[in-house]
């Protein structure tokens, strides 16, 4: 679960290799506030399946999901702009 708020500051936006060092997830939940997901943000995640995201997020860059070739389950209902080879080989 990414936070809502990191020491007491709102979280938007984080860059698309802050969670590298968690590439062996098998859920990830976004909160709400998130407004779009950076380029390779997750990129290479092999074990994520499950995807969560708020109602707030509307963009997710390029290659965002590329290569998490477990996803099985994300609600793209609100985003409006999927960039190219988001979910490329997923």
């Amino acid at each position: 679960i990414i936070p809502e708020k990191i020491q007491g500051k709102k979280i938007i936006s984080f860059y698309s290799t802050a969670f590298k060092e968690y590439s062996d997830i098998e859920t990830l939940i976004i909160p709400e506030g998130i407004k779009d997901i950076k380029s390779g943000a997750f990129q290479g995640f092999d074990n994520l399946k499950h995807v969560q995201l708020p109602s707030t997020l509307t963009k997710i860059q390029d290659s965002a999901f590329s290569d998490c070739f477990n996803l099985k389950h994300i609600n793209l209902e609100n985003v409006k702009e999927i960039e190219l080879f988001a979910f490329y080989s997923c």
